[in-house]
């Protein structure tokens, strides 16, 4: 029987203000957050350094372009508010207020990709809103960043899997502290992964 390990967390509150940014969560979040605790903590555990240390690298990498390039268009955005007059952001009437469970440091870095993407969306809201993008271009511009974000997220599952079992071949006698240092996966989790793909959502029916 396998050890039960004490495993460190911190409960992180999150709030997520768009739809778009409440589905992209739901689809994609958890799944993405057992690669990246993979590669953290299992990786470490059955995998050469080096080899992990590379990993990492291009995940760190493919984080900081994600939000470098969204932090660009949110601020493109913001501007053109600015310039037409928006004073204010709106408002949401069904925002989802939860706290995640963060296992490892590059799952923190996850839930800033969430909160981002959010803003974004809410940016592009408020321009729609004012009057300020047609209702074709906001729909492009979310499903854009969507695609890019669920894409992300997958990236980063199918390196965490091809590296874990690279490093799974070359691994003996570590079954059991692996096993222990997996998170729980829920029923509803594994319905998600069976179902999450890098298209789109499709948008909500609006009265």
């Amino acid at each position: 029987m396998a050890t039960k390990y004490s495993n460190p967390v911190l409960d992180q509150p999150l709030t997520l203000q768009t739809e778009y940014a409440q589905r992209v969560f739901d689809r994609s979040f958890a799944r993405t957050a057992r690669s990246l605790h993979a590669i953290d903590v299992i990786l470490r555990i059955i995998g050469e350094d080096e080899e992990v240390d590379e990993v990492e690298k291009v995940i760190d990498d493919m984080i900081v372009n994600w939000k470098t390039d969204i932090e660009a268009e949110k601020a493109r955005l913001t501007e053109i508010g600015r310039a037409g007059g928006v004073e204010r952001g709106v408002a949401y009437t069904s925002p989802m207020d939860t706290s995640v469970q963060v296992s490892s440091p590059q799952v923190s870095r996850l839930l800033d990709v969430m909160r981002l993407y959010d803003a974004l969306v809410a940016v592009i809201d408020g321009l729609w809103i004012h009057g300020l993008l047609e209702n074709k271009n906001r729909r492009q511009l979310i499903f854009d960043w969507q695609r890019r974000t669920l894409r992300l997220g997958n990236r980063i599952v199918d390196l965490e899997q091809r590296a874990h079992r690279a490093a799974k071949a070359k691994a003996k006698g570590k079954e059991e502290e692996v096993a222990a240092s997996i998170p729980p996966q829920t029923a509803d989790e594994t319905a998600k992964d069976a179902e999450a793909t890098d298209a789109p959502a499709e948008e909500a029916a609006t009265a």
